[in-house]
């Protein structure tokens, strides 16, 4: 190993316990109060102040969106944050990049005066204008040729639940054109020669989708997984070459689907990049299953390549009916993923920097004896264009009778809670029906929190039923809970299976 590859591992390896990912949405000054006066101290006030102090080791902020949005000082009049009346009428990036500092900057400074690092984000297809047409940049405009929905795919439907509706996809951008990856290529350049950044992230998640056989529900071919394969090379020699002229290496994270196959479906080949030396830093992401996610197979490879690797988790995931505050499941899966092997835990949609949640959730030290939260994911109606990076086993819904895992992080046997109590959502199910229970072989004595409509034997219902479990029921690692039911009516469906373990007094 040579002295630079060796420089550049160690920057690789450097302790991440918590990544804060910002999406950017600041850079406009969306969140400053009217009347505040625009100053870089009101800019970090809103994501950036209170976090120096933290578990939050590193910061990745994300400059833009819809491939050509960026927030850049030299880029900011094409697209400066969102035009008046989509996200509010207040845009302040030209302000601050017009007094010598944009947002990537004034985050940069508040890094380096904290010893924190600094990663830049690259979106590697944002497909946020097919929602919201006024975000849409003049790239697009001007060049419609280049994206991946063409005249002809109007119409068009996706073979299975396994693929996106192609018109979801309407305004992705198609990487089989030179075109479109020498433009990401420009930028990821300036980035690296004009800001004082300790990495790149590309983000292959803001959206799945790169190539047409995406678009058209079936796996990428061995081109497309050539052409971005020789991407990658390209941005490995441009990260070296800046790297060696600043005598400071710059790591490059990839956010990926958390599965291999899923990664080559869509034209990803991270067994061969870790080969070639093309990646130092994985994020798994598990955005939408971040209890079920299977991490562990990125998790090895990369330690076999002496890459890390962390669990992308985010905050809208951990929306539960009737539960107020989100720091319970996010310490529950934020305990699994860990004791998966997860390096660090990556954190999407989680803004706030006075939650309490920085200080606690990327450390098992500080995880342990806090109230969790562990679940199943209920995947229904959330994949919309994430589809192919993701697959169902394991998730919500689950037509009944069925059986599902829910894995528990804490050892209840030897540091037993003051309560652990399982709550189950069952749908189309009436009072008539006969249904069981078991959590890992154990007859559970459910008892009716709730049905939405009343008590009629016939009605069909919502069921909202819970069980206090004690700690000879559940076990560490998968825990099988299994129904069985007889019913009159269609197949009850289970949505939701929750596991809140307390061991405050609260």
């Amino acid at each position: 190993m040579t002295d630079w590859t060796d420089r550049r591992r160690q920057a690789a390896w450097r302790q991440r316990r918590i990544i804060m990912n910002n999406d950017g949405d600041d850079a406009g000054g969306r969140h400053i109060a009217p009347g505040i006066e625009p100053t870089t101290e009101a800019f970090r006030s809103q994501r950036c102040t209170g976090l120096e102090n933290t578990q939050v080791d590193s910061i990745v902020y994300c400059t833009g969106g819809c491939f050509d949005q960026h927030s850049l000082a030299s880029r900011c009049d094409e697209s400066s944050g969102h035009p008046p009346g989509v996200w509010g009428e207040s845009d302040l990036t030209r302000h601050w990049a017009d007094r010598g500092r944009d947002a990537l900057g004034m985050v940069i400074d508040f890094c380096r005066a904290h010893d924190k690092e600094i990663i830049w984000s690259l979106r590697m297809n944002d497909i946020h204008d097919n929602w919201y047409p006024a975000t849409m940049p003049r790239f697009k405009k001007d060049h419609p040729e280049l994206l991946l929905f063409q005249p002809d795919d109007v119409g068009r439907k996706r073979p299975g639940p396994d693929w996106s509706e192609p018109h979801m996809l309407a305004t992705a951008v198609d990487y089989e054109h030179a075109e479109i990856r020498d433009f990401q290529l420009g930028v990821i350049e300036q980035v690296c020669a004009n800001y004082d950044i300790d990495g790149i992230e590309l983000d292959f998640m803001r959206n799945p989708v790169f190539f047409r056989p995406t678009l058209e529900g079936r796996p990428c071919e061995d081109q497309h997984i050539a052409i971005m394969t020789a991407f990658m090379c390209q941005v490995r020699e441009l990260t070296e070459r800046v790297g060696r002229q600043r005598n400071r290496p710059l790591v490059i994270a990839c956010r990926l689907p958390s599965r291999v196959d899923c990664c080559r479906n869509i034209g990803l080949d991270v067994e061969r990049w870790f080969a070639d030396d093309l990646v130092d830093v994985i994020i798994s992401c598990i955005e939408f299953d971040s209890f079920t996610g299977p991490i562990e197979q990125l998790v090895e490879l990369g330690h076999r390549h002496d890459a890390t690797v962390y669990a992308c988790m985010s905050d809208s995931c951990f929306a539960f009916a009737h539960v107020a505050d989100r720091q319970p499941a996010w310490a529950g899966a934020a305990t699994r993923a860990l004791g998966a092997g997860a390096d660090g835990i990556y954190t999407f949609n989680n803004f706030s920097p006075t939650l309490p949640t920085w200080n606690v959730i990327g450390d098992p030290a500080t995880l342990k004896g806090q109230d969790k939260i562990y679940a199943v994911d209920n995947l229904a109606g959330r994949l919309r264009t994430w589809e192919p990076a993701y697959r169902r086993d394991g998730c919500l819904p689950l037509n009944l009778p069925g059986a599902v895992d829910l894995y528990v992080g804490d050892d209840v046997g030897a540091y037993p809670p003051k309560l652990m109590m399982l709550r189950i959502f069952v749908e189309r199910m009436t009072w008539s029906d006969k249904i069981e229970f078991r959590l890992n072989d154990h007859l559970l004595d459910m008892q009716v929190n709730y049905a939405t409509d009343g008590i009629s034997p016939t009605a069909v219902s919502t069921f909202c039923l819970q069980v206090d479990v004690d700690a000879a029921q559940l076990r560490l690692g998968a825990n099988r809970f299994a129904a069985e039911v007889e019913s009159a009516l269609d197949a009850p469906t289970l949505t939701g299976l929750q596991l809140f373990i307390r061991y405050s007094d609260g």
